[in-house]
């Protein structure tokens, strides 16, 4: 079987790497005693694919791995035991098959949606959004490998609001077509003169269906 999972990961675990996590789960499944499948060769491990990398910094309440069993399995109980076994600030939000043979999550990821809590300054960080909306461009520069590209990011920003002191982001994320939040945050924060300083939590991640954006759990089979 092939099951999926959608988890949360809040407070300090936004300080641990992509790597560590995958680790993480690896060990989790281990001791679910859970019927995992191993990949073939002199060092198995268990197989697992996580939907997207996470940037340190950030908190999630829609992220997403997948792995597969030997046998067949309950996704209630799959989710009963691997939230005993997670360390604290990870939670389970839902489990469920996914179709098996089938595309990777990772590669059916097209967008991600965001809440950002600015700590100071959040009207004048509206405003920036605000005109960078009104804008057909917003090239910026970045450097990569040592050296330095110029990005467009404007179409990058599906939609963009604000919420009170709330700022809610969808975001493309798909291959090169992706922008982070953190750095259309620092971008934004470059026009108030102040850096960016607060909360980013990563909401939900969506794949593309009949042209709509639809979050990745609607793929479970529960």
């Amino acid at each position: 079987m092939r099951i999926g999972v959608k988890f949360s990961r809040l407070g300090m675990t936004k300080f641990i790497s992509h790597l560590d996590v995958q680790s993480m789960f690896s060990r989790t499944l281990r001791r679910t005693g859970l019927p995992v499948r191993y990949s073939q060769g002199f060092n198995p491990h268990i197989v697992t694919s996580f939907a997207s990398a996470m940037a340190v910094g950030l908190e999630s309440t829609g992220e997403y791995m997948e792995f597969f069993t030997t046998a067949p399995v309950e996704p209630e109980q799959v989710k009963e035991l691997l939230c005993r076994a997670l360390p604290g600030g990870f939670c389970v939000e839902a489990v469920g098959e996914l179709e098996e043979p089938g595309k990777k999550l990772m590669a059916l990821v097209e967008a991600a949606a965001y809440e950002v809590y600015p700590e100071e300054n959040a009207r004048e960080l509206g405003e920036a959004l605000r005109a960078l909306l009104a804008q057909e461009h917003c090239v910026i520069t970045k450097m990569r490998k040592g050296k330095t590209r110029e990005m467009d990011i404007r179409p990058l920003i599906l939609h963009a609001e604000m919420a009170g002191d709330t700022i809610l982001l969808w975001l493309a994320l798909s291959g090169s077509q992706s922008l982070s939040p953190f750095t259309l945050l620092d971008t934004l924060a470059r026009q108030t003169g102040r850096a960016f300083s607060g909360r980013v939590v990563r909401k939900e991640l969506y794949t593309l269906q009949d042209g709509n954006l639809k979050a990745l759990d609607t793929l479970f089979q529960r």
